[in-house]
Parts: C-alpha cells; structure tokens; sequence
C-alpha cells in the first residue's frame, strides 16, 4: 500500500513568487485542465496545446526567446499546485527519461472521475503520449481473496473504473486505503501494465471558475441542451446557436451526453474538441498574464497531486522540444456492451488487447 503524506502548508507567510515564475505554473497548469475537461480525446486534427504555446506569440515561447525561463529555477522547490500528496508511487526514472502522469477529473462532490487520462512524456523518444480510458470501462469486482464475484445470473459482477474513486473514498475512511485515487491508480496499472509515476485528481468547480477567470468562452451550441439529474447537482440548460459561455455553461456543455443522434459519448467528445480549440484560440495568450494570481489561486484550491513543480522541470528539457508532431492522443480500444441492462465498455477482448499493445509500444523506453 502507498506510503503518504499530506503536506501541511505552514502558517507563516509565505515568500511570494516571482510573476513569471507563477506563469510558467499556470501554463501547465490550465494545460492540465484544458486536457482533463476535455473528456475522452481520439485523432481528429485538433491543434495541441503545443503547437499553441510553442509558437512565436505563445507564453512559453515568451520567456525563453526573452531569457527570463532562468527566473524559474530560483524557487522551484518553493512552489506548490494545489494540495501536495506525497504518495509513494512507483519510482520516477532519471531526467530525461519516461515518466506517466495519471489525470483524473472528478465530479462536484469528488465521488466520481469523469475522466481519466494517462498521460506519457517519452524522454527517449520527445513523444508527448496521452490514453483517454472511457469511464465506463468494466472492471470486474473481486473479494478479499482476488477471486472474482459473480451476481445470481452467472455474470461477473462489474464495477464502472469511474466508481473507484467513491469505493476508494470509503476505503479510506475506514483507514484501509491511505489516499482515494489509490483504487483508480491500481486498476489502470492492471489495464496497461505500465508504472504510474505521479497523479493529479482536478475537480469540476477549478474547471468552471478558471473558465469564468478568463472572461468566459464564445462557442456556437450545437442543439438545444436539456439534461437534470438532481443527485449530481447537475442542471444543464442550454439553446442552439452561438452565445458567450461563463464557467457554469461551459461545464454543462462539456458533460452534456443526451444528443438527439443517440451518439452519447461521441458527439460530447466532437463538441469538447470543439470548445478546446475555442478555449485555446481565445484564451490561451499572453494577453491573459494580468489574469495569473486568479488562475493559480483556483489551480491551488481545486487539485491534488502528487506531481510538483520540480518533477516538471525534471522533464522540461522534452517538454520544451515537444512538436505538433509528436504528440500522440489515443482512447483505450474497447467494445461497448450491455450487461444486466447496464452500460459498459470492454478492453478485455482479443482484438482490443491486440490494438492496445500496439498503443503502449509507445509508452515504454526504447530497450524494453
């Protein structure tokens, strides 16, 4: 079991951080929330967000043609995003090597991950890798034994991978698990068969007040959006056509699943890739430096990692080298299928498991 640690943040006041230093927190930052909001993300020509800072106006592009990247090396070890978990993970490889970041996003009482996406930095190969796992992938409860349970009807009883955020919640309550995501961490080690190196859990509330920080996004609603459900607290109403959307409706765009053409997941991720170029074309520009204390101050109030700032510069030597090219999005190859009347997706299949190897050549160093 994982060896963790909240880090307590102590009650002296703190030095302030350099502006430029924050900023570089915050393009990563807002990085990581622009991807885990984005839900489940497949090929379809979208720009990456490399392409966006890396190019001549870009934030990132600022600091280093200007020299002041150095700033960022004089308190690194200073700097915290969100609430600091010292989770005792499988061992991070040397600088430069390949390292995987687990993002989860979670739902408004932090029960749920609505999405969860493995996240690969390739220092051998300068890929920046990323796994979209459907929430609904089926997991196959078992007993304190490993064994697995069976309902009445002979089928394996399944878990949703997005419920184990819930049972590890109470697991640890119980003092049986040391942190929730730990659940959630274990069932994508046993899906991929990769190492999980750090993890970082966001919530919807940092999803909408980053968005309402920003002034809001213009986006053209695809169809009239109408959806209630009273135990998430979720109440999505939305009309067709173009409108500016503050934090609230650009949440309830994004995980709106009810389209008329029946395509529940697939015509949510078109509109999410959608609205990310929108984010990304509108917002994600010097012009919103001003807006960096805002932005951070949500970053800290609505994350839990256990990926800290020097982890990144770790691996900056390849994130600042990342191309267009070499960043590769995929979803784990699955079949969806109803079981007891539920609604599920399965990776477990032959031809899945063949075509998910075929992904994860990419994850792995090059003399494995």
């Amino acid at each position: 079991m994982a060896d963790i640690k909240k880090t307590k943040k102590p009650a002296k006041i703190r030095r302030k951080m350099h502006p430029l230093h924050r900023a570089w927190v915050i393009l990563v930052a807002v990085s990581i929330y622009i991807g885990i909001f984005a839900g489940v993300i497949h090929h379809t020509g979208m720009p990456s967000l490399t392409s966006i800072t890396s190019s001549e106006n870009g934030i990132s592009s600022l600091f280093f043609r200007s020299g002041l990247g150095s700033l960022l090396d004089l308190t690194i070890d200073k700097v915290e995003i969100g609430e600091q978990v010292n989770a005792n993970l499988d061992a991070p490889p040397e600088a430069g090597g390949v390292v995987n970041i687990l993002l989860m996003g979670t739902d408004g009482g932090g029960d749920r991950c609505d999405t969860i996406m493995l996240v690969n930095l390739n220092g051998e190969t300068g890929q920046l890798n990323i796994l979209s796992i459907p929430r609904d992938t089926a997991i196959p409860s078992r007993n304190s034994k490993g064994e697995i349970i069976y309902t009445s009807s002979g089928t394996p009883n399944y878990n949703k991978i997005n419920a184990y955020m819930a049972i590890g919640k109470q697991k640890t309550s119980k003092g049986e698990l040391d942190f929730p995501e730990e659940l959630v961490i274990q069932k994508v080690k046993e899906i991929t068969g990769l190492p999980i190196h750090y993890f970082a859990t966001v919530d919807f509330d940092g999803f909408i007040n980053i968005i309402d920080a920003l002034g809001g996004v213009d986006f053209d609603v695809p169809e009239d959006m109408d959806y209630e459900d009273p135990e998430q607290d979720l109440y999505i109403h939305l009309k067709k056509g173009p409108q500016h959307l503050d934090g609230k409706e650009s949440h309830d765009l994004v995980r709106f699943r009810n389209y008329r053409n029946g395509q529940a997941d697939l015509a949510r991720i078109d509109t999410q890739q959608k609205f990310i170029k929108e984010l990304i074309r509108q917002h994600l520009t010097v012009s919103n430096l001003n807006k960096i204390d805002d932005i951070y101050k949500i970053v800290n109030e609505n994350t839990r990692t256990s990926y800290a700032l020097r982890n990144v510069m770790e691996s900056f030597g390849t994130i600042k080298e990342l191309k267009p090219e070499k960043v590769h999005m995929y979803v784990l190859p699955n079949t969806p299928a109803y079981v007891n009347g539920v609604s599920y997706v399965f990776y477990n299949t032959k031809e899945n498991l063949k075509q998910l190897d075929e992904i994860l050549v990419n994850f792995q160093p090059k003399n494995k």
